[in-house]
């Protein structure tokens, strides 16, 4: 169910660890705009370089439209690192 499947990209934002990346990496994919929107936050949330690199990826391999939510965490996370 996508509704459940958000809830818990959600979560792995809210406890951020390099080991989700692969599967969020997977979730910027989706055909969902809310399930790639939550893959982007949860990737911003962790301060790892393939968390960027997956961003990147992302941002680069899809469509101008289906990219924004990839190309939005690149912002947070380019954001975040200038800040501490």
């Amino acid at each position: 169910h996508r509704g459940q499947k958000r809830i818990l990209i959600l979560a792995l934002g809210g406890v951020p660890h390099v080991s989700a990346v692969p599967v969020l990496s997977e979730a910027l994919r989706d055909r969902s705009y809310r399930i790639r929107s939550a893959a982007a936050w949860a990737l911003a949330q962790i301060r790892a370089p393939e968390s960027s690199a997956a961003l990147a990826a992302a941002a680069d391999e899809l469509s101008w439209l289906r990219a924004l939510p990839a190309r939005r965490g690149l912002r947070v996370r380019t954001r975040s690192d200038d800040h501490g």
